[in-house]
């Protein structure tokens, strides 16, 4: 009778959890950080207030929890305990009546990596929380494809292929061995059509290809790269040392403002927002990226 009655709310709690995952970027099982969190992510949406002020402050508390769950070592063990613990105390907070923050929002005993420790990140297709986490955070502005400009979705992700923005054979000739090359830092999504262009070019010769290829100008690739929080200066000049560590740097600021539960600002490369669903997973802002321009 239990399970009957509360049906309907369960249902809620399912549907609104992976619409919630949607608007964080996160959009099918095979890019999934952990399925460890669904559980208790679906249930306390579906306790969650409906409508106004209540619901929004429910869902910055629920952005906290997920990325928090994503990006710390929280669940690494123990993970049934845990998980039950976060939501009982992730609850009592939504609900007002909590004595003290959640373990899992408390910096001390669940501290977030530094941004050398996202450098470190397993390359995204094996099933890595940190990799598959900063694959999320590189589709958080839209993740638009180098070439056609399709911004990347539930739909079309399934014929994206995982590119190499240094490309390994390219990063060989220059001393640089296969297990520095496979890293989620150097990772972006693409079409699989995209990605047979771009092949083992230098990253400079291949944006460079794109530019000559369209008529739309070097900003608007500029533009499409950025959407994947990509540092077009340190791309272009082809250094990789300098591209992995201001683009772990740039990862890391978005993964605080989103484990603190916050709405990060958008990087346009241009005046205007690329990103078609920005008023619902950043804030709009007209603000520079373009490398050192921004410092």
């Amino acid at each position: 009778d239990g399970l009957i009655g509360d049906w309907e709310n369960i249902e809620r709690g399912l549907e609104q959890a992976v619409t919630f995952l949607e608007e964080e970027r996160i959009f099918d099982e095979r890019r999934l950080p952990s399925d460890v969190i669904l559980p208790a992510l679906a249930a306390l949406w579906s306790i969650a207030p409906q409508g106004l002020d209540a619901e929004g402050a429910t869902r910055n508390i629920l952005r906290k929890y997920l990325w928090r769950a994503v990006f710390t070592d929280r669940y690494d063990r123990t993970s049934a305990t845990r998980t039950l613990v976060d939501y009982r105390q992730i609850k009592q907070l939504i609900e007002g009546t909590s004595e003290g923050i959640p373990l899992i929002f408390d910096d001390e005993q669940t501290p977030l990596p530094n941004a050398e420790i996202l450098r470190t990140a397993a390359w995204p297709t094996r099933k890595d929380r940190m990799a598959r986490g900063i694959l999320a955070l590189s589709l958080r502005f839209g993740g638009f494809d180098f070439a056609d400009g399709s911004q990347a979705s539930r739909e079309n992700l399934p014929r994206r292929e995982y590119h190499h923005l240094f490309p390994r054979a390219w990063l060989a000739n220059d001393g640089i061995p296969d297990r520095e090359a496979n890293i989620a830092i150097n990772c972006a999504l693409v079409t699989w059509k995209t990605n047979r262009t771009l092949a083992d070019k230098s990253p400079s010769d291949y944006i460079m290809e794109r530019v000559a290829n369209s008529n739309i100008g070097e900003d608007e690739i500029r533009d499409r790269i950025g959407s994947h929080r990509v540092p077009y200066d340190e791309l272009m000049a082809n250094d990789y040392e300098a591209f992995c560590e201001r683009r772990a740097t740039e990862l890391h600021d978005l993964m605080v403002e989103l484990c603190g539960g916050h709405l990060p600002e958008c990087p346009p490369a241009s005046g205007s927002c690329l990103n078609s669903v920005c008023a619902r997973t950043c804030k709009p802002v007209v603000k520079k990226f373009r490398g050192d321009r921004r410092r």
